[in-house]
Parts: C-alpha cells; structure tokens; sequence
C-alpha cells in the first residue's frame, strides 16, 4: 500500500456520503454549459419570429389580396406596431462592437483588454498610449451584440414580403439615433416562399435581389462568422420527416412529389451545418443555427452544446433542451394567432473551455483560466499567476463531480488561485494529493455554507419580488444580501440575524431595525421608486404577506466600522467560498481540515522528505508543536519562536476566529499551560523568563515555576505591571497556596492600591494581602 492508498482508504468512507450530498445541492450550482452570458457586453440579444402568413391573416381581416392599397396600410401598420418607438431604439444602440481598436478602447475597455489578453501590462500601455495619440490604426472584427431573425414563411407572394421590409426600413429610420445602425437582420427563406418558383436556388436569388436595398442578409446554407460567433442560416426541408413533407407541402414546384429532390437540399443544409459545426468548435465560437424546419426533418445527427437553434414551421412553440443546447421555436405565429410581436432570447458567447474535460488533473494555460472567468462573468487580471508561472511552476485544474480549482505548483509549495490572485496553501509539491483531497474540502465548505446559502437565496427571492428597479436588488456577496446600491442586509453566520443597514460608503453604516424601514430608508434617498407602480404594488402584496417584520432594534446613529475585525472580513471570505455556489470554483483551501479527517501522519507522509517541516518550522506555524518536539531538542530559539507575537494565533491562545482573527476567549487554560511549561528544560526556562513575562504579564505568576523567579526576575514582572487593582485583587484569589511564598505575597500586596477590602473581594483573600503588607512595614 502506498501512501495514496492509505489516503484513498481513509477518505473512502466520508466520500461515499460526500457525493451524495453534493448530489443533492445540484440546485444550487450553476448548469454547466458550453456557452455562458458571462459579461453584460458579450450577450448577444436575439430578436426572433417565424411563420407569419401575411396572406392568410389578411384574408382573415377580410383584405382582398388584388387590393394594393389595403394590403399596404394592413402591413404598414403590422410593422408599426412591431417595430415601435421603444423597440428600434433598443435594436439600434451599440447593436454592434466597433471595427477599431481605438474605438474599443473608448468604449469596451472590457473588450479590448480580452483582444490584448495574449500582451504583458507593459505592451498593453504601449498599446494604449499609440492609440490614444492617434499613432497607430488597428482593425478588429466587430462582436455581434443584436440581431433580428425573421425565419420563413413570412408571406407566399414576394411583393409583400418586400412591402414588410420597405416599410420596416422606414420605421427604423424614423426612430433611430442619427449616428446608430441597426443591428443585422437575417431572413431565412421558407417553404411558402420558395413555392412561386421552380428551384430552391431561383426562389434564394430572387429574394436577394429584391431584398439587397433594405440591408436584409438572405441566408441559405451560407453563414456569416463575427469576432464572436457565427450565424448560420438554411430553410432545412424534410428528408428525414416521413409524414410531413414534399408529397404533401408547398415548396419550389419542381420538389413537390420528388423527394429526392428534397432529400438533397435537406443534405446539403446539415454538410454546410456540420462543417461551420467544426468551425465553431475550433474557433470556441457559439454557431447560431437557423432553418425554417424543425431539426429532426433535417438533421442526422443530436443537437450541439455549441449551438442555439432558432426554427419554426410546424407551429408549434416550444423551447426545448437537448445535450444542453437550447433550440428557440417559440414565437410561430402561424394561421390564428393575432398577437404578432416579436420575441427576445438572451445567449452567451462565453465559451467554457473545461466543459468536455473528464473528472482529473490537468495542465491548463493562462488563457484557458482567462476563458473559464469570462465564462463565469468575471474579468480578472493574472499578472501574479504569471509572475509565479515564469519561476519554473506549473498551472494545474482539478476538476471533479462539477467542481473547479485552480493550483500553481513549484518546488517549493502549491498555491491555489483566487481570481487573479494565489495564496499558498501547503508544503505538499504532488498535485494528486489535491485531486484525492478535493472533493472532501469542498464537502466540508459546501456543507459549512449550506444553510447560509438556502437562508440568502430566500432573501434574495424576496427582494427580487420586490421589483426594485436597480439591476443588481437580490445580489448575494459574501454575507450581504444587496436591496439597492446602498441598502443591504447581512446575516450574521453565528446566530442567523440580519442586520439591515444604510451604507453611504463602505465602512461607514446607520443600522435600520426592520425590513420595513429599510424600504422606508431606500423611499427617502431614491424619489423615483416611490413613483414605480412595479414596486409599490410588489410592496403592497408583501406587507399583506407579512413578509415585512421587524427585526432588531434602531439606530439612528452612524457607525465607522472596523472592517478588520468585524462581520466585513467574514464576508469577504465568504465570499470567496460562495464561488463554489456561483461558479463551481474552489477558492480556498485548509490542510488542517484534512489532517482532522485522516489523521496529520497520514498528511505528513505524502511531504516529500526534503520538504519535511523542521522544528523551527512546525514551532512557527503554531506555537503548540513545540510539545511535539522532544523535550531534549528544545533550545532557547525555539522557544522565543514559540513566544512571538507578531503571528495571528499567538502564545497563549489557541485558535481564530471566523473573521480570521485571534479568539481572545480561547486562552490556554493554566493547567494545560503548566504542563506545556514543564515539557521545556529547566536551563532553557531559565534563559527565557522574560520572554514569558512579556507574553503572560502578571499571570505568569498563575503558571510558572516560582523557585525560578528571583527577586530581579519579580521586580521585572511587576514593574511591567500597568493593570488595576481589581485584575490584581482577582489573580490573587486564583493563586493556590503554594504559590504565596513571601517575595510573592510582598509584591503582590504592593500592587494593591487601596486601603480598606473591596466588596468584590473574598475575605480570605484580603486577609492574605493583609498579612503581607504587614510584613513589607
């Protein structure tokens, strides 16, 4: 057995239910998907619609067909009401990125720090400063961020196919920003369309003729690529449909009957479908698929996490999910339908490099990492990770049951990545004892944060039934729960209540008492949400709810905060620990957790032998290891190492609190500090009384050997002495008697100021100090 199996055996029993946990809060995760929204300038809004029979809903207005006039004013003012004030101008602005890098420097430095991601800083000011002085011209291909799909079967005649968009153009002219354009228009054809002519490629050729001055790109088996995605567009038809199809379905006259002819266009859309399909994957682009039919009429082959499919035809509205690809056939208007709007979907081209990775360890690059963040929403800099990786160390993910972390390995120590920053975290150089260990310390954190976590998310839920108009009401950082830019709620983690607060700026707070007058706070700062019918009909239905109770108590007052040591430091670890819920990444890492759960020689063991800790080492990384040496190898230095104070757990407390701070309640207890003194030779004591003087004060009188301490030893301890005379008075009352030897009793009665017994002090013991000021007189 080697010492990984003996680390797999003893973890084995806690895994089995570790997975079944982890199973269970799936919910709470983040799907994991090829493509995410991540930043807000990489959507790509997507306004969609299929099948809208101009014809036949004329017909059904009682429009007769061979009357020009009235079928212009009915589409004229079907395009109106489509394309409206509201909706143009939210078509038309920043529909696409700019061209120019300059241009993007101005506007998207978000972008243009992902086109120079590959530079240094150094080369990206250089860069930057060129730019802004007009030094240096740069294309870029512009990012696609709106687009409009008009997806078949608009109407059977072209005439008034071309009416629609004439009168679309105008409309948009009419509402638009003078300098804006409007974002792309893709239009594919469908089989009404194709079916006042003989082929599929004389119907495609006509429509791009009569179509080519409204700026609409007729797209069939041809794709656009843009700087981050790729349109694709074809009508698709019905090879693989055997009951719906050319036999039976308008089309181009020479495929009615012949099937043949059908199955080679179906063919020839799902060739030109699968070779943009590679494309995609190799560029790590999203492929926007659009056909008028359905895919499983066209398609030989299951739908694709690197693509969204928008279809139509068969009039009926669904959005479905296959191999966790979304396929958009939800807005067909169809025959009866009479509510004719157009739709939007929101998709990300965000790519997530890791997606198809297998449960392991892997080598990754710098701008892999970057990928993975910006799938996640999350613009990071990796200058320190750099810095680390051009000292021979290698960048390591570990990627197990949905979860991510990310380590730098040397040889020296492992760190482990927390956005753009690392911290180290083990003397351990194998990256296998992290891949054994990791799906334990994300049980342990996930199962610490899990109540925390359900407790936020319904706050979150509440306050996003609110509608507080302000995008980010609802957000979970950390322990804070966001209403407005400056009103928050925050749970304490110890006893579960919430504090809600106004905060001006970070670190200055006026605590509120209840929901309630936090939304009366919120009402006071902000005189438009007072006019939102939104919100104030939301509110209505909470008070009837109950939902606004009061919690604690006021205060009107403000508040520095100490962020050092307050619930703030706890929230910001907290908040580096939620990833795992917000981004399946593990950001944090303690030995000791595993060390708890398998024993620390287990842990010790896997240390290659010249990374062992030496004494010195172990002492410094906790004062209490010194018990673990032997008593024969204990020297002043160790000692002194033992005594200083300038790390965070110091001599003689014990442990941290949850803000990482030390637990002033967790004071060694003097029997267990006797014992610990004891395991210290007599002439290394010796030469370290003051050390232990300048840690314990007075109370070194409680714990140390007192044939040790000589007249100039106590004169040093009790002219140090700065306390009053109560903390003198209640150190003597624990005091055994043993310990009153004379020079004792005589400096300790000479500590105390008064005259007469206080009430707080036993007689017995005021009989004591009695008794040696008497002797000093």
């Amino acid at each position: 057995m080697d010492k990984y199996d003996e680390l797999r055996e003893s973890l084995s029993d806690n895994t089995k239910n570790m997975l079944s946990t982890l199973h269970d809060i799936n919910e709470l995760t983040i799907p994991q998907s090829a493509f995410s929204e991540g930043d807000i300038l990489e959507k790509i809004h997507v306004f969609y619609i299929s099948d809208i029979h101009l014809e036949e809903h004329m017909r059904k207005a009682g429009i007769s067909l061979a009357n020009k006039r009235n079928r212009s004013k009915y589409i004229r003012n079907l395009v109106n009401m489509m394309f409206n004030n509201d909706t143009v101008n939210y078509m038309t602005r920043r529909s696409m990125t700019p061209c120019n890098m300059a241009d993007l420097l101005n506007g998207y430095y978000y972008l243009f720090i992902d086109e120079t991601r590959n530079m240094t800083d150094k080369e990206r000011r250089e860069l930057e400063f060129k730019l802004r002085k007009n030094k240096i011209s740069l294309s870029v291909d512009p990012r696609l961020r709106k687009c409009l799909i008009i997806d078949g079967d608009l109407a059977d005649n072209i005439d008034n196919v071309e009416m629609f968009f004439l009168f679309m153009r105008k409309q948009i002219n009419k509402f638009k920003y003078e300098d804006d354009i409007c974002c792309p228009i893709f239009y594919i054809l469908g089989n009404h369309e194709c079916s006042n002519y003989k082929t599929v490629e004389e119907a495609v050729l006509v429509y791009k003729d009569r179509l080519s001055k409204y700026d609409i790109t007729v797209l069939n088996n041809e794709s656009v690529e843009y700087r981050n995605c790729i349109v694709f567009g074809g009508i698709g038809f019905a090879k693989y449909n055997k009951l719906y199809n050319s036999n039976n379905l308008v089309g181009p006259k020479d495929m009615h009957g012949n099937r043949e002819y059908e199955a080679c266009e179906s063919d020839r859309t799902n060739q030109e479908y699968e070779k943009l399909l590679s494309v995609a994957k190799e560029t790590q682009k999203p492929l926007i698929a659009i056909t008028h039919y359905p895919l499983k009429d066209w398609m030989n082959s299951q739908a694709d996490n690197h693509c969204y499919y928008f279809t139509g035809h068969d009039h009926i509205n669904t959005i479905s999910s296959q191999n966790n690809s979304r396929i958009f056939a939800d807005n067909q208007i169809g025959y009866d339908n009479t509510e004719i709007e157009l739709k939007e979907a929101i998709i990300g081209a965000c790519y997530n490099p890791f997606l198809n990775y297998d449960d392991g360890i892997h080598e990754i690059t710098i701008k892999q990492y970057m990928d993975f963040y910006r799938y996640n929403g999350e613009d990071i800099r990796v200058g320190h990770i750099r810095n680390q990786l051009s000292k021979n160390a290698k960048f390591y993910m570990i990627k197990q049951n949905g979860f991510y972390g990310f380590f730098v390995v040397n040889n020296k120590n492992t760190k482990i990545c927390e956005g753009g920053l690392v911290k180290t975290i083990s003397e351990i150089t194998d990256i296998r004892y992290f891949y054994e260990c990791f799906c334990t310390m994300i049980y342990q954190y996930v199962s610490a944060l899990l109540p925390l976590r359900k407790y936020q998310e319904k706050l979150s839920e509440t306050v996003k039934e609110l509608k507080i108009p302000y995008p980010e009401a609802g957000r979970i950082h950390g322990l804070i729960v966001d209403v407005d830019f400056y009103h928050h709620m925050m749970i304490n983690p110890n006893d579960g209540k919430i504090t809600f607060y106004y905060s001006p700026f970070f670190g200055l707070v006026k605590e509120l008492g209840s929901f309630s007058k936090l939304l009366k706070s919120m009402e006071s700062h902000d005189y438009y949400i007072k006019c939102n019918r939104d919100y104030l009909e939301a509110k209505k239905q909470a008070v009837t709810k109950g939902i606004l109770k009061k919690v604690g108590k006021d205060n009107h007052d403000f508040v520095k905060i100490d962020i050092k040591n307050s619930l703030y430091s706890v929230s910001r670890r907290v908040n580096q620990l939620q990833r795992l819920f917000t981004s399946n990444i593990l950001r944090e890492w303690d030995d000791s957790i595993i060390k708890r759960i398998v024993g620390e020689d287990i842990v010790n063991n896997i240390i290659p032998e010249d990374k062992k800790l030496t004494d010195y080492k172990l002492v410094k990384k906790n004062w209490m290891n010194l018990e673990r040496i032997s008593s024969d190898k204990i020297t002043p230095k160790l000692v002194r190492c033992a005594l200083d104070g300038r790390r965070k757990c110091f001599f003689p407390y014990t442990m941290l609190s949850d803000d990482g701070f030390v637990d002033f309640k967790s004071r060694m207890s003097n029997e267990k500090l006797q014992v610990y003194i004891k395991h210290i030779p007599e002439d290394v004591l010796k030469m370290c009384i003051k050390d232990f003087s300048d840690a314990l004060g007075i109370r070194i009188l409680e714990v140390f050997p007192l044939d040790l301490l000589g007249e100039r030893e106590l004169d040093y301890i009790c002219n140090k002495f700065s306390g009053d005379t109560k903390f003198i008075l209640e150190l003597a009352s624990r005091l055994p008697n043993e310990r009153w030897t004379d020079e004792v009793g005589k400096r300790i009665a000479g500590l105390v100021k008064v005259k007469t017994r206080p009430r707080y002090c036993e007689k017995t013991v005021w009989d004591q100090i009695t008794f040696f000021r008497n002797k000093t007189m």
